[in-house]
């Protein structure tokens, strides 16, 4: 109890700083990221299904007129949607959001199988990539960031990593049923 009091006594000097960077023109401050959201949603209105195309998201905003008056928080004029579901939602509509969330449910189905592994490596990391993707899944809602290539490769690699770690697992356990038959 006496930790939680030291470090709200030490934040207090720090609040009109926070309180600015929350609400004011800052493009990370969450006033940017309402209207950010909002005009998503009207750029989404008429496209939901194959959405606006992919990478265009700071031309349309540009398109519909800019109603929330965005660009003049943003550096160079441009903004892009932080929530990264809601930026697939628009640019790729329901099919590719949708597409993006069932390799991400297989991805970690299969960590979730190796974890469920008799291997204790395996299960290790099964595990590991479970809580790792979750973060990436729960930080996806507040920051584009993983949109970038280098996010996705990493991405890509831990996914292919844990299926041959599963098969890995599966190759071994089939070996000892052999031996034990």
């Amino acid at each position: 109890m006496a930790f939680f009091f030291v470090v709200v006594l030490s934040a207090v000097p720090l609040l009109p700083k926070v309180l600015e960077r929350f609400w004011y023109a800052d493009p990370g401050s969450v006033g940017v990221r309402f209207d950010l959201q909002e005009s998503s949603w009207l750029m989404l209105q008429g496209n939901w299904l194959f959405g606006i195309g992919l990478n265009t998201y700071a031309e349309r905003l540009a398109l519909i007129g800019d109603p929330y008056r965005i660009a003049e928080h943003m550096p160079d004029g441009q903004g892009v949607e932080h929530n990264l579901y809601l930026l697939l939602l628009v640019e790729t509509g329901v099919l590719g959001c949708a597409m993006h969330l069932l390799v991400f449910g297989i991805v970690i189905r299969q960590a979730w199988q190796c974890y469920r592994s008799e291997d204790l490596l395996t299960a290790g990391i099964g595990i590991g990539v479970v809580m790792g993707y979750l973060a990436f899944f729960v930080r996806g809602f507040v920051d584009y960031s993983y949109r970038l290539d280098q996010a996705f490769m990493v991405f890509w690699f831990i996914a292919a990593f844990l299926f041959a770690a599963q098969m890995n697992a599966h190759g071994h356990s089939s070996e000892r049923v052999a031996q034990d038959g």
